[in-house]
């Protein structure tokens, strides 16, 4: 395997030095006296460079969109402007609703994507909908698979207003919310904008997309902005305080304060100290019954959301939920125009070894220290540094490693090393990719493995002790109908091998047809026979899965999965082969455009055998109501019900949001729970204040 990897990257790293084909440009326009971002359309605009060309994405690839958009861009000495003006042949069926912010579901948008620094690899996202409601966050084309997360959040400003021939969208982002270049006389920023017309599940972006070339930011457009933005240092102050009173402690007042020092332009300082960590929302109940692997939950606390992309890689080294109560972080993160740093010490007062106690912590103390380095180069290839450091107690975790991609046009090649110590036991990781793509066809064939001394701390690791491959093949049809926009096929087959011994433990074959459809609905059927080694007994398993999503109206969305076959009960001592059943179903309801309901429900049934004895069940019911007042003032109501625990979760939180910094939160939770047979309740009220300062 050695010698394959070193051969491929032989062959594929000049391929990887070529640039990748630059899009068209856009020269945005200086303007002295900027608009007044209201909503309102101002005769000022017609000083701004305009884009009028916008192509679909979906469903008919390539061609015009079926509605006339229209993307304004200018910028002074502190901001960058950007409107929309989208056209619509039906105005009464734009859809749109007045939600908080970030909760948009079911909606028209405008988005815009910003590679500030050129890359072709990462961008900001900053999208609205036709009544200014943000959203924004980060895309990661870097690696074998594209990633948008958005949690990531800044201070940036948007109005919107529907009108008799469609809506109009106005957009000002302060230099100070981005990271670029600093010390050029030009910025020139990767750009697309996008515009999404819900109803007919139709994607239009501002540049023509080629079919075979892999990627999207690697097609942008060069956003030209031809004068020296100048780098001013900034700085943000967000002091916190957290009052509460709870079954078991009596009222308390904590205080906190989080620092975000702008050195340059593209690097930055975050320096936190108590920070408040209490999630205002708490995680959505999963099923955790009869499990092999611990859980993945998602991160939700700002100060690891920061630049967080940076530390992704193939081997997940890094999960911050492995932090679990900083009582101070440092955190510094930027990029040049080769190379992307980060790095985070803290202190955990309440750290944990085994990853099962991620949502409930642990009782050590650590101080843990993590490094990432990225040097690109041409194109969307790069390679990285990774290493970490934990002490607690008297134990030390030393993780250490390299990974590189290289890409060209539809073909990539992925690589990353690992070695960890822990003590006197020392092991190592590996994980290879290659893979070929373009808009039809998928081809993939990777290898991974992990020691069987292998530890990384702050890591995710579902298991160790195995060697693993995988090969992947797909292709998709494209009849660019309403009623099936595209089709397609999939099969993957791979194997898991014991490390120490090279036994075959486990295989799958999985059949997937999925495509999507009218109304913008998706669907997939996933056919999954399989050979499982549980306490040395190899099981033969069959499973099905079903998923469909459609959003019906304008106010209404469901989705839907459902799986069944055979499923192994993973018992210590006595382990057998049954057969179970999960069910999921998720609704979004939007009324009066102001009152939006979440309804979720999740079940899981396991039998002795089918039409045996049921063994075991889970049911997990949780509704989610949002009455927004204003666009700042929002009340929200949470209820969750868990059968297995017999526990009822009721949270009220009535909200203030000037900005995502700026915030004033009033809340009070209530849980009841049977433990060993026995009820047991808790109970807190809190008031949260937290107010931005930025200069």
């Amino acid at each position: 395997m050695r010698q394959l990897c070193i051969l491929i990257i032989s062959i594929l790293l000049p391929l990887g030095l070529l640039t990748a084909n630059p899009g068209p440009q856009v020269n945005s326009k200086y303007i002295p006296n900027p608009p007044r971002i209201d909503g309102n359309i101002d005769d000022i605009y017609d000083t701004f460079e305009k884009i009028d060309r916008f192509y679909q994405s979906e469903p008919q690839w390539g061609q015009p969109g079926t509605e006339e958009t229209i993307a304004y861009f200018g910028y002074d000495d502190q901001n960058l402007y950007v409107a929309f003006k989208c056209l619509d042949k039906e105005p009464k069926q734009i859809r749109a609703n007045l939600v908080k912010r970030e909760d948009i579901e079911n909606s028209d948008t405008v988005t815009l994507y910003l590679d500030t620094f050129n890359t072709r690899q990462r961008a900001f996202i900053f999208g609205v909908n036709p009544y200014g409601i943000q959203f924004d966050g980060t895309r990661n084309d870097e690696g074998m698979h594209e990633k948008t997360d958005l949690s990531w959040d800044t201070l940036w400003y948007s109005k919107g207003k529907i009108y008799d021939w469609g809506y109009f969208i106005e957009i000002k982002i302060p230099f100070k919310s981005l990271r670029f270049p600093s010390g050029v006389h030009k910025q020139e920023w990767g750009m697309i904008a996008e515009r999404e017309i819900t109803r007919k599940g139709e994607t239009v972006v501002s540049v023509p997309m080629s079919r075979d070339i892999r990627g999207f930011l690697s097609q942008a457009a060069t956003l030209e902005i031809d004068r020296e933005i100048k780098s001013k240092k900034y700085f943000e102050l967000i002091p916190t305080s957290v009052s509460s009173v709870t079954k078991e402690d009596k009222f308390k007042t904590e205080f906190g304060a989080s620092f975000k020092f702008g050195i340059t332009s593209n690097l930055t300082l975050d320096l936190a100290y108590n920070p408040d960590f209490s999630q205002i929302e708490s995680d959505a109940g999963m099923i955790d019954i009869n499990q092999r692997f611990a859980i993945s939950y998602p991160e939700k606390r700002p100060f690891f959301l920061e630049s967080n992309t940076i530390f992704d890689m193939p081997l997940i080294l890094f999960y911050s939920r492995r932090i679990s109560a900083p009582q101070w972080g440092i955190k510094l993160t930027g990029r040049t125009e080769k190379s992307n740093i980060g790095f985070i010490s803290t202190r955990d007062d309440s750290s944990f070894e085994n990853i099962w106690d991620v949502t409930e912590g642990g009782s050590d103390k650590a101080t843990i220290n993590v490094l990432r380095y990225m040097y690109r180069l041409k194109g969307a290839s790069y390679i990285g540094v990774y290493a970490s450091h934990k002490h607690w107690e008297d134990k030390n975790n030393l993780v250490l490693s390299t990974d590189s991609f290289l890409k060209f046009k539809n073909f990539a090649f992925m690589f990353q090393g690992a070695y960890s110590k822990t003590g006197s036991k020392d092991g190592n990781a590996v994980q290879a990719e290659f893979s070929y793509s373009n808009r039809k066809l998928f081809l993939t064939a990777a290898y991974k493995h992990y020691t069987s001394d292998f530890d990384a701390q702050v890591g995710f690791l579902r298991r160790i002790d195995y060697w693993t491959y995988w090969v992947v093949g797909g292709y998709t049809f494209y009849p660019e109908k309403e009623y099936l926009r595209n089709i397609g096929t999939r099969v993957m087959y791979t194997q898991n091998f014991d490390w120490k011994t090279g036994e075959m433990v486990d295989n799958e074959l999985m059949l997937t047809i999925e495509g999507n459809s009218f109304k913008n609905s998706r669907f997939s059927l996933e056919i999954h026979p399989a050979q499982e080694k549980y306490a040395g007994i190899l099981f033969d398993k069959l499973n099905f899965e079903i998923d469909y999503e459609i959003n019906l109206t304008k106010t209404f969305s469901i989705d839907t999965e459902f799986e069944f076959g055979d499923s192994v009960n993973y018992h210590a001592t006595i382990p057998y082969l049954g057969y179970s059943y999960s069910a999921s179903l998720s609704s979004n309801l939007t009324l009066f455009n102001r009152v939006n309901t979440q309804f979720s429900y999740t079940g899981y049934y396991f039998y002795h055998d089918p039409g045996g004895d049921l063994e075991m069940k889970m049911n997990i019911l949780r509704v989610k109501n949002t009455a927004l007042f204003t666009r700042e003032l929002s009340s929200r109501i949470i209820y969750e019900y868990n059968d297995y625990y017999t526990s009822h979760y009721l949270s009220l939180l009535l909200s203030y949001e000037l900005n995502p910094g700026t915030v004033f939160y009033l809340g009070a939770t209530t849980e009841s729970t049977k433990e060993m047979g026995r009820p047991a309740k808790d109970w807190s009220v809190f008031l949260k204040l937290s107010y931005l300062l930025r200069m």
